[in-house]
């Protein structure tokens, strides 16, 4: 039989345990001859019963508290390392940007510079932030995935192409079908 440890089951069960004390208080008195019962074992008793539930409800207490304290601890650092690698994600595309436009020769495709453009600003936060990236367990095929998000919103459309060698190009819309 398991006995409910909530305070409202605590409260119940001190209080059957402090009545089922008191029943032999008559029988005690009668046999002793007198009327006077001595009840400093019982109350000391009672006062050790009800110390421990005490000290147990403060434990409990506490334990959840740190719990809570912990999450909320976590939750934020996630949110200021969530926060931290957004922005390092966009200074990525724009020093890819910035390179690119330093590298950029007439006879390169569209593609070709999109892609170009890709892999300098995943290598530049594989570089800058692996710490943050390993935080969350972003691989390089997500990262990759996440700047071409920033990179779309950057420059308005995506060229991409994919493993096959066949060009794909993806409007910036969310909606819209690809083409290859």
């Amino acid at each position: 039989m398991s006995v409910a440890l909530t305070p409202a089951g605590l409260s119940r069960s001190l209080l059957a345990l402090s009545i089922a004390a008191l029943v032999p208080l008559p029988a005690l008195a009668s046999a002793a001859g007198g009327t006077t019962v001595d009840l400093s074992g019982i109350a000391s008793t009672v006062v050790t019963v009800i110390g421990a539930a005490a000290l147990w409800l403060g434990r409990a207490v506490i334990s959840v508290l740190v719990s809570h304290i912990q999450q909320r601890t976590r939750l934020d650092l996630d949110e200021h390392v969530r926060d931290y690698l957004d922005r390092a994600l966009l200074q990525a595309v724009a020093y890819a940007e910035t390179r690119i436009d330093e590298a950029a020769d007439a006879s390169l495709s569209a593609v070709d510079l999109h892609n170009r453009t890709l892999a300098l600003a995943v290598n530049y936060a594989l570089d800058r932030v692996p710490d943050a990236l390993a935080h969350f367990g972003i691989t390089a095929a997500a990262l990759t995935t996440m700047v071409e998000a920033r990179m779309a919103r950057t420059f308005g459309s995506v060229i991409l192409q994919n493993d096959d060698g066949h060009t794909v190009f993806q409007d910036g819309s969310a909606g819209a079908p690809a083409v290859g």
